[in-house]
């Protein structure tokens, strides 16, 4: 019996206009916890969010 794995890997990326720094330090968490909770309704994994 043939065995099939599949591994989907997106890599999703997105910036303020002008790379202005809008993203308050203060609720960075909370919006990367709230983008891990979409990635999980979705049925994804998110490995890492960071702000550089």
């Amino acid at each position: 019996m043939a065995h099939t794995y599949t591994n989907l890997l997106t890599h999703a990326l997105f910036s303020t206009k002008d790379r202005r720094p809008l993203v308050r330090p203060e609720i960075k968490s909370d919006l990367y916890a709230y983008m891990g909770g979409i990635i999980a309704n979705l049925r994804g994994k998110p490995s890492r969010s960071t702000g550089k």
